[in-house]
This record gives structure tokens, C-alpha cells and sequence, in this order.
């Protein structure tokens, strides 16, 4: 919809410079090729405003979009459906290994292991791909 829109808006801005100013009436190669550019940039311009007002999903980057799933889990069924139960399970659940450890966890891991250990689970940080996921 929005190269309609973009297209039909440079169509009618060149329209509108002709019948008021006679622009674009010039000789061969000049003539089209100054229509061709008023109008391509007036398209281009349209589009980037219009992606600026409303910019598609797959146009925002990661923390964006993050933050857009982030609103839309706002908005998210009550937590007394099972979907709603299950789904946040799994987020407890995959985020889990990063959490802080309690106070009584935490005084028996720094019993045991010293003060340069990580709360990483049983896995290096380095096998842990960006979602905490082992590889």
C-alpha cells in the first residue's frame, strides 16, 4: 500500500509543478530526466516518512523489537487461562540459569567453589548461545 501511495503522490506533485510552472517541459534528455528525478524523490521521500510514522516488524532491530513483544505480552490473556500458565513456566524456565542465586545458595556456592566461580549452571559461559541455550 505504501508504494501506491508513494507513486501516487509523486504522479500528482509532477502533475501539480507542470500545470503551475511548466517544469519538466524542456528538451530531450533534460525534460524526462528532471521529471524522473523530482518524482523519484518525492516517491522515496514518502516512503521514508511513512516507514518513520509506521515502520513494519521486520524493519526494527533486535531491541525494538523486544520491546514491541514486550507491549504485546502486556496485553497478554490473564494468567488464570493454562495457555498463559504454560508460557510463563517456560519463561521462568529459560531464563533460569541466570538468575542470582539465593541468599542460601549463594552461601553454599561460595563455599564450594571459591570465589571465581559463575552461576552458569554446569555449562561455560562459551558453550551458551545468545538465548541460553547450549550448543
Amino acid at each position: 500500500m505504501r508504494y501506491i501511495v508513494s507513486i501516487a503522490a509523486a504522479f500528482l506533485v509532477l502533475i501539480i509543478l507542470e500545470a503551475m510552472t511548466g517544469f519538466g517541459e524542456w528538451p530531450r534528455p533534460w525534460g524526462p530526466l528532471s521529471r524522473g528525478a523530482v518524482g523519484g524523490a518525492v516517491a522515496i521521500a514518502v516512503l521514508i516518512v511513512w516507514e518513520q510514522m509506521s515502520p513494519r516488524p521486520d524493519s526494527l532491530r533486535d531491541d525494538e523489537r523486544a520491546a514491541l513483544d514486550a507491549e504485546d505480552a502486556a496485553g497478554a490473556p490473564d494468567a488464570d487461562t493454562p495457555d498463559a500458565e504454560a508460557a510463563a513456566g517456560s519463561e521462568a524456565g529459560a531464563g533460569s540459569q541466570f538468575e542470582a542465586p539465593r541468599d542460601s545458595e549463594a552461601a553454599d556456592s561460595s563455599e564450594s567453589h571459591g570465589p571465581e566461580s559463575h552461576n552458569t549452571g554446569s555449562h561455560d559461559i562459551d558453550s551458551l548461545d545468545d538465548e541460553g541455550e547450549t550448543r
